[in-house]
């Protein structure tokens, strides 16, 4: 596979300054203002548009953080943060029809970390590009990128959603296979009820019924954990 160097770009000095001033503030409305001025001292700071993104999103101002996100990529298009983060913006916070929009972003992300050899929250992006397909009822695509996800990252959480895209597509067989295995790997409520209502689905209603009694254990043990 050819791996793609990424170049760094080297800002001015005065705007590198103000990007350091906004940086992990924690006042978002502060952050703004110090990227604005980074943007403003060198227009071509693709990291100052992008991390007046993420304030902005924080403000839950998504149109502007979106604004944003579309500049830095302008400037730098390998830009893979940018391109999970208007992703993020286009899937959860903006309204449904986003989310064709949303994929093609995240696609996009997954296509330069892989081009770059750079696997750093590759197997997220691959899971949250399934849960969008679930949305749009695409099961078998969501199925092959959750498979994606549990080659890098083989965890309950990635082995559940799977499984509850299973059940979407009644696969209900292959379902209790993931929750097994979620199961195994952390025995939480939730992959027992629907465990359970798999075995229903397929008349095996003794194993239904003992899974969904473990989910109820389950969950009642932890509302009391919380209350102590």
């Amino acid at each position: 596979m050819l791996v793609v160097k990424q170049q760094v770009y080297e800002p001015s000095k005065p705007a590198k300054q103000k990007f350091d001033e906004g940086m992990g503030t924690y006042d978002y409305e502060e952050e703004i203002s110090n990227f604005t001025e980074a943007i403003e001292l060198d227009p071509n700071y693709a990291e100052a548009y992008f991390q007046r993104g993420e304030a902005y999103s924080m403000l839950d101002n998504y149109k502007q953080a979106v604004a944003d996100y579309t500049e830095a990529i302008e400037l730098n298009p390998n830009y893979a943060d940018a391109y999970e983060k208007r992703g993020d913006c286009y899937f959860i916070y903006l309204p449904k029809y986003y989310f064709s929009l949303a994929i093609s972003d995240y696609t996009k992300a997954i296509t330069i970390r892989l081009n770059t050899n750079d696997k750093k929250y590759l197997d997220h992006l691959y899971s949250i590009r399934a849960e969008a397909y679930v949305k749009l009822k695409n099961y078998e695509q969501a199925i092959e990128d959750y498979t994606q996800a549990i080659k890098l990252k083989p965890d309950a959480r990635n082995y559940y959603w799977r499984g509850r895209t299973y059940f979407k597509s009644k696969d209900y067989s292959e379902a209790i296979s993931d929750f097994t295995k979620a199961i195994r790997i952390n025995p939480f409520a939730a992959a027992y009820l629907f465990r359970g209502l798999s075995y229903n689905e397929l008349g095996e209603v003794e194993h239904a019924i003992l899974d969904i009694k473990k989910a109820l254990e389950l969950k009642r043990e932890d509302s009391e954990a919380w209350n102590l």
